[in-house]
This record gives C-alpha cells, structure tokens and sequence, in this order.
C-alpha cells in the first residue's frame, strides 16, 4: 500500500455530493474514502517500480483532492477537461 501524507485542505462532505450532482455521476466510493482521509496529498514515496520491458517506473507526485491547490484539484480538473469523468473513471 502507499503511504500518503494528507492534504493540509480538510475535506467538504456537502461541497462534494454538490459536484457529482453537478457531473451526474457519483464517483468511485473507494476515491471517495480516500478524500475522507486524505483530501488527495502526496505520497511518501513516490516511485513505483514496474515489472514491465517497455517501462520500468513511473513517478506519482500528488493526488487530486477537492477545494486544494489549483493543480491537484478535482473542481479545477473539471473545468479544464471535457472529457473529466472517462478520465477520472479510467485512471481510478
């Protein structure tokens, strides 16, 4: 499992079911209970090695929380991308 240090932003419950409405869809519940928790953040060790001849790593630096930083967050993702819940549901 991946260690994450939480984001310093609290997560918002209502501000959240908001924004699904406003997607028409609910999220994943298990991304769900990672907001609860951690509202995204950063993990404490950001390589993972791969068993994979094309690719060996790859560097994850930060997971998307809702209402933080511009970059890592869920409501600004939206906004910038048309195509955000294939994308999120994909990458989940």
């Amino acid at each position: 499992m991946i260690e994450v240090k939480p984001s310093n932003v609290k997560f918002n419950e209502r501000e959240f079911s908001s924004f699904q409405k406003e997607l028409g869809v609910n999220l994943p519940n298990d991304y769900k209970k990672f907001l609860e928790r951690n509202n995204g953040g950063t993990p404490e060790l950001n390589i993972v090695e791969l068993q994979n001849k094309e690719i060996n790593s790859f560097s994850v630096t930060d997971f998307f929380g809702f209402n933080n930083v511009k970059i890592n967050d869920l409501r600004s993702q939206y906004d910038n991308s048309e195509n955000f819940t294939q994308t999120i549901y994909l990458n989940w």
